[in-house]
This record gives structure tokens, sequence and C-alpha cells, in this order.
């Protein structure tokens, strides 16, 4: 994945974590998915690539896009926004 696809993936990305973001929802098969980040196949880069990605704007996909099968690309994924572990922590006044 060279960084012009990556570029444009992480803007379809963040279009949708917006999306997610005010209640809507997002599906999509895999194949574009990988298109999006001008990718036909996943291998370890890509998926590291993708998955960072969804990890920057706050998203995961329903079932995880790494697990499903290579072959099947029709496969269609559900974004959902990644629930936060912990509040921010407040910031703490200096003396």
């Amino acid at each position: 994945m060279d960084s012009l696809s990556r570029e444009r993936g992480k803007k379809v990305v963040k279009t949708i974590s917006d999306i997610v973001s005010v209640g809507g929802k997002v599906h999509a098969p895999i194949f574009a998915l990988l298109a999006w980040f001008g990718c036909e196949k996943r291998g370890v880069k890509i998926v590291g690539g993708i998955s960072s990605a969804l990890q920057e704007y706050g998203l995961k996909t329903i079932p995880d896009f790494a697990d499903v099968q290579r072959h099947d690309k029709f496969t269609t994924v559900e974004f959902q926004k990644v629930p936060r572990k912990y509040p921010p922590s407040p910031k703490k006044e200096t003396l």
C-alpha cells in the first residue's frame, strides 16, 4: 500500500467515523474496504495499515475484516465505534 492509497483510505474511514458517530450505520463488502486502500488482497502489511486507520478513528468492523476468509471478498462488514475503556483523565493543575 503506497502513501497516496493509505491517505485516500483514511479519508473514507474518517467519513465513515463521522457517519457512525451520529448514529448512522455503514456496511461495506471486504473488496470495497480493500479498494479504498488501493488493494485487492490482504497481507500482513495491508491488514496492519487498515487496522491502524480504523483504530485512529475509533472504529472496528463486525465481523473483524482480518478474520474473514481470504477468498471471501463479498462478505459485508459493519463499522462500529469502539467504546472507550476509560474516560479521559482530567488535567492536573500545576502549582
